[in-house]
């Protein structure tokens, strides 16, 4: 897979993770509303991140980053070794 379309991938899944992450963090500041307000919004994430489509598509997109994300850092480390050593 060439570089291009490592990078989309790794953006699309971390705009995955992102989008739970923010509803995560939503239902804990709910919190402050009280545990019920808290457990009933927690019950009502709670029916769509344990969707199995769902929960396949977050431990997918944090599958990707962890691999990705080292073979990334990698290539442009590389790239910049590579540039420097052929001036």
């Amino acid at each position: 897979m060439n570089t291009e379309r490592l990078k989309k991938l790794h953006r699309a899944s971390g705009l995955v993770l992102a989008t739970f992450f923010f509803f995560h963090v939503i239902n804990h500041l709910c919190a402050w509303w009280g545990a019920d307000a808290h457990i009933r919004v927690m019950k009502l994430f709670r029916t769509v991140y344990r969707f199995p489509p769902v929960e396949f598509l977050l431990l997918s997109s944090a599958l990707v980053q962890v691999i990705s994300g080292p073979i990334l850092v990698w290539k442009k480390g590389f790239q910049k070794t590579y540039t420097i050593s052929c001036k």
